[in-house]
């Protein structure tokens, strides 16, 4: 099942995501700007064992692995992050060698001022206990080359 961000007119897959973009349409603004099919999967898991685990308090914030680790600080208000979460999720299921967790900003306060974070969405990738990357923007595909990049790091 897909869901549909917007209308479009032709289809592309980069990726591993689908993507489509419109051509001259009645309201240019609106149908010429790339559009994203995000591929929901039932059940899926992923992470450590296959789920985004959420860090909802400072401690879990703390003792949470960072050992090849992604965390991904949120906030229910923010539209970009609400786009990327479905997609933060799968990729979660397809990469099960890494850590995914989730941090609410407006849940978790002391831990996003602790790590410094001033926009959302944002994420930051960890090895061996150091942070090894961080960027703020729902950019899926500099997501993927970051954990790619984890687990080719050894």
């Amino acid at each position: 099942m897909y869901r549909v961000c917007s209308r479009a007119l032709s289809l592309s897959n980069r990726s591993g995501i689908l993507t489509a973009s419109g051509g001259r349409a009645a309201t240019a603004n609106t149908y010429d700007r790339p559009v994203v099919l995000v591929k929901h999967l039932s059940g899926a898991a992923g992470g450590s064992g296959g789920t985004v685990k959420e860090l909802a308090s400072m401690d879990d914030y703390q003792s949470s692995s960072k050992d090849k680790a992604v965390l991904y600080f949120t906030a229910k208000w923010c539209p970009p992050c609400r786009r990327i979460a479905p997609m933060y999720q799968d990729l979660a299921a397809e990469k099960s060698d890494v850590h995914f967790y989730k941090v609410d900003i407006d849940v978790n306060k002391a831990a996003a001022k602790d790590a410094g974070i001033m926009s959302v969405p944002t994420f930051i990738f960890y090895k061996n206990g150091h942070m090894v990357s961080k960027f703020a923007g729902a950019d899926y595909e500099l997501l993927e080359e970051n954990v790619d990049k984890l687990l080719a790091e050894d």
